[in-house]
């Protein structure tokens, strides 16, 4: 679950990234 939630975490890091990047 640790593995899990750090995936998760990089995956929301880049989607912020994208928004971001978007706006």
């Amino acid at each position: 679950m640790k593995i899990f939630s750090r995936r998760l975490h990089k995956m929301i890091k880049n989607w912020e990234t994208r928004k971001v990047g978007t706006i």
